[in-house]
């Protein structure tokens, strides 16, 4: 052949590699598996002069290209195959690779350690109320339990990366809460510990390596101490399950490949045998079958999905994160807002309320927030705390706050509390009812908003023997009685 053709030939092939991915794009010429996970889709970006002038019109537009490209998901798969291999890096969100290749979320290792505490007092607050509850509901013979669920970052302590310190462990939510469980007398079943206990002694992995939930083999066993827990609660027999052959196989099934997935990798990397036992269940029509909720996270749809209450229990109220209703979520899309709580709840003879590490910095969502709002007589709106808890909720939120509180100096809580007292108020003349309560609350804010006049405070408490907090209080007083009463006039 010679030059001219070589020459040729070169060109037409460069030319079609590139125009492929846009041949791709239009005519999907090869069938590729789209990726898993949650994304984001971006939609074309609109035009305006403004925005075209500071710059963000062309990256809106540059970011919406690179998502239609041709043969993106198998570029993408390419890449995280790379860096996985390369740098021991998962691209999937808040996944990481801790040691031996275990696929961890990074959100467990935080709580784990300590790094997202919320602080001893916003416990105290929130177990006190699930304390009334416990003891309210317990009245009405429904009885209330939180359940620990496990967390993979407590079981493979010794997995977690130097990067994240991890002999700089601090005093976690999971410990505080669990210790103030104990001592305030609240039904409780620790799951988490029950797995650490198991660790060395268990037949099969209680965890998958690329799975971020227990494996379905765990499952069973925490299935099987949980029914007989709810059967010590209900103080009658409970059928059981009966677990026969178990099915060993690296065709991983359920969760036990969830992460691996997440991670869009070009091929499945070795995951070794996964145990799988063949449950069944006892059907004594003599045994009871409790009327039982359970508001819990995504560590509850193995149980679910195994059939376990509907074999089981007279029903299978699941309130996936205090939000969607099942089953009734399946024909209908019901969400608790939608219910009558208290309807609901006083169908019950046991609930459970069933969180996993973590999210233990949501302290239960707002479930337990919004039974107190019911059983509570005169119950009165703690603004501050509401707003504290919006911000624990809301993961971008909450995120920002443990920002500016290291920058700051200040523990999370600290943190939440000045974002707190921001929002108070922000909206107190047109959202906060004008209570005495809020008003004193309203005016405290203001004078320590204010360096000069919380200064005399300061004076007049150590002249008065005074704590601050009490001078304080005692001037926010004044001012409503001399502002709003119009007294001291």
């Amino acid at each position: 052949m010679d030059r001219s053709r070589i020459l040729t030939l070169l060109f037409v092939t460069v030319l079609a590699v590139m125009l492929l991915p846009e041949l791709q794009r239009r005519f999907r010429i090869f069938e590729i598996p789209p990726l898993e996970g949650a994304f984001e889709v971006i939609e074309r970006p609109v035009f305006s002069v403004g925005k075209f002038f500071n710059g963000s019109f062309q990256q809106e537009m540059e970011r919406f290209i690179e998502e239609k490209v041709g043969f993106r998901p198998l570029l993408v798969r390419i890449r995280n195959q790379a860096d996985l291999m390369l740098y021991r890096k998962a691209h999937a969100e808040g996944v990481i690779i801790a040691r031996k290749g275990v696929v961890i979320e990074e959100d467990y290792i935080l709580e784990y350690l300590g790094r997202l505490f919320i602080g001893k007092n916003t416990i105290d607050k929130k177990l006190n109320r699930i304390k009334f509850l416990h003891d309210t509901l317990s009245q009405k013979g429904i009885k209330l339990a939180v359940v620990f669920a496990p967390g993979k970052a407590s079981f493979h302590a010794d997995l977690i990366p130097n990067r994240y310190r991890p002999w700089d462990k601090s005093l976690s939510n999971y410990d505080y809460f669990t210790q103030q469980c104990r001592e305030l007398g609240i039904n409780h079943l620790d799951l988490n510990q029950y797995f650490k206990d198991l660790k060395s002694i268990a037949s099969y992995p209680l965890y998958p390596k690329y799975g971020t939930h227990w494996s379905t083999y765990g499952m069973s066993l925490a299935a099987d101490t949980l029914l007989k827990y709810v059967e010590s609660l209900s103080g009658q027999p409970l059928n059981q399950i009966k677990h026969g052959p178990v099915d060993l196989t690296s065709h991983l099934r359920d969760t036990d490949f969830d992460g691996g997935k997440s991670m869009n990798l070009l091929w499945k990397p070795r995951t070794g045998k996964m145990a799988y036992p063949r449950l069944a269940f006892e059907n004594d029509a003599g045994k009871h079958r409790p009327m039982v909720l359970v508001v819990a996270d995504s560590y509850y749809w193995n149980i679910y999905n195994a059939g376990i209450p509907k074999n089981i229990f007279a029903n299978e109220a699941f309130w996936y994160y205090h939000r969607q209703v099942y089953p009734d979520f399946y024909l209908d899309q019901k969400t608790v807002d939608q219910l009558d709580i208290r309807t609901e709840i006083e169908k019950q003879e046991v609930i459970l309320v069933m969180i996993t590490e973590r999210f233990l910095h949501t302290a239960f969502w707002h479930f337990t927030d919004d039974l107190y709002r019911i059983y509570k007589p005169g119950f009165q709106e703690d603004h501050l705390y509401n707003y504290g808890n919006s911000i624990r909720r809301d993961r971008q939120w909450f995120g920002d706050v443990i920002g500016k509180a290291k920058k700051r100096g200040l523990t999370i809580e600290e943190m939440i509390r000045v974002d707190a007292e921001y929002m108070f108020m922000l909206d107190f003349n047109e959202k906060i009812e004008k209570t005495r309560d809020n008003y004193i609350i309203y005016y405290e804010l203001m004078i320590k908003d204010d360096p000069e006049w919380y200064e005399q405070v300061l004076r007049k408490a150590h002249e008065n023997a005074l704590s601050t907090e009490e001078m304080l209080r005692r001037d926010a007083v004044w001012m409503y009685e001399h502002d709003i009463l119009g007294m001291h006039r």
